[in-house]
This record gives structure tokens, C-alpha cells and sequence, in this order.
């Protein structure tokens, strides 16, 4: 059975939004006879290991990480640079157990954004990052209605998208995937060049 690990910050049942994509994902995944080993946030646990009690899936395992002292200061906007420190957390703590377990594959699966990394490609095995969203953007006319708090977000995600083609842990985390899978045609472009080939939409 090929033993799958797979990256999800975002994960837990019946929580919508990248929560209930993770989720989903590893469900799937499992019900198609693969041998599922996640790692997700400590703050899942509750609700994840609750809906396990109701449904027992043997096939289906969980690695939990936080780093508490980063989360204790790390709110709103720090939050996405909380992600960075999380990923590169998790990485490290599923490295000694990859070591022990030789997992097959690993997936990145959420955040579902194509502007923020994982490290999971260090690895050293096949690496699979998305579907990943986020190159879409409103067309000036609709822009014209908005408040000027949401020009200001639409602006700010506006450079953000600028960033995604020089960001180098963004290119390392291209550069490391296998297959880089994206939502729309639009986030395909937001790709350097040179990773579009192995990109699918």
C-alpha cells in the first residue's frame, strides 16, 4: 500500500473554506485504499480526533505540530508569516519520521495558495504542491463600486501576485515539486516560466 503523507495546515471536518479542502482530501484519499499519514496544526486535533471516534478510519493517520511560542504574537496579517514558520516547522518535525516510515510521496494540499510555500519538497521524494489558488483578480470596471478599504485589499493581493514569479522560497518550492497543480488559468501564469511545464490546471 503506498503511504502518502500529506501537508495540511488547514484541516477539519465540517469547518468549510481550505479547513474542509484538507479534510477532504485525506477522506478520499484514504477511501481509495492509500495509506494517509497527515500533518496539520495542533488546533485541529480536537474536532478531527472527535469525528474519528464516530468514524474509525484505520488507514488514516495524524501528526500534530504548533509552535506556540511564534503563535502567541503571530495574529492577523502576521498570521500568513506564522504559515512560513509553521511549514518550515513541520517539515522539520516529519523529516526524522520520514527517515523511520519512507513515506512514497508527499502532498501539499493547504494553504490552497499559489503566493505561500511548503518545504515538503526537501523531502527528497516525489512532491506534489496543490491545487493551489489565488492568481485571480477582479477586473478594474468592477473595482470602480469598491470601498476604499477594498481597494486597499485588492491592491495589497495585487502585489503580493507580483512577488510570486521572484519570491525565492516561492521559486524553491516550484523548483522542488514534481507536479504543481493550479485552479485556475490565471495562477498558471503567475508562475515563473521555467515551472509551467510541470504545472496542470
Amino acid at each position: 500500500m503506498k503511504k502518502i503523507l500529506i501537508s495540511v495546515f488547514g484541516c477539519a471536518p465540517n469547518r468549510g473554506s481550505d479547513a474542509e479542502v484538507g479534510w477532504k482530501w485525506l477522506i478520499n484519499l484514504a477511501e481509495m485504499g492509500y495509506d494517509v499519514w497527515a500533518i496539520t496544526r495542533e488546533v485541529n486535533r480536537e474536532s478531527i480526533e472527535a469525528e474519528l471516534l464516530r468514524q474509525p478510519r484505520a488507514n488514516l493517520r495524524f501528526i500534530y505540530f504548533e509552535n506556540y511560542k511564534a503563535l502567541k504574537w503571530m495574529t492577523g496579517i502576521r498570521g500568513y508569516l506564522y504559515y512560513y514558520v509553521w511549514q518550515w516547522g513541520a517539515y522539520k518535525k516529519v523529516a526524522p519520521i520520514h527517515k523511520e516510515i519512507k513515506f512514497d510521496l508527499v502532498h501539499h494540499v493547504t494553504w490552497v495558495s499559489v503566493r505561500q510555500p511548503s518545504f515538503m519538497g526537501n523531502l527528497g521524494i516525489p512532491f506534489y504542491f496543490g491545487p493551489v489558488a489565488g492568481g485571480e483578480t477582479a477586473p478594474w470596471r468592477l473595482r470602480r463600486g469598491y470601498s476604499l478599504r477594498q481597494w486597499g485589499r485588492d491592491i495589497f493581493r495585487d502585489i503580493a501576485n507580483l512577488f510570486v514569479k521572484i519570491d525565492p522560497i516561492m521559486r524553491r518550492t516550484f523548483s522542488r515539486a514534481t507536479k504543481i497543480y493550479v485552479t485556475s488559468g490565471q495562477s498558471y501564469r503567475l508562475l515563473p516560466h521555467r515551472f509551467q511545464d510541470k504545472a496542470t490546471i
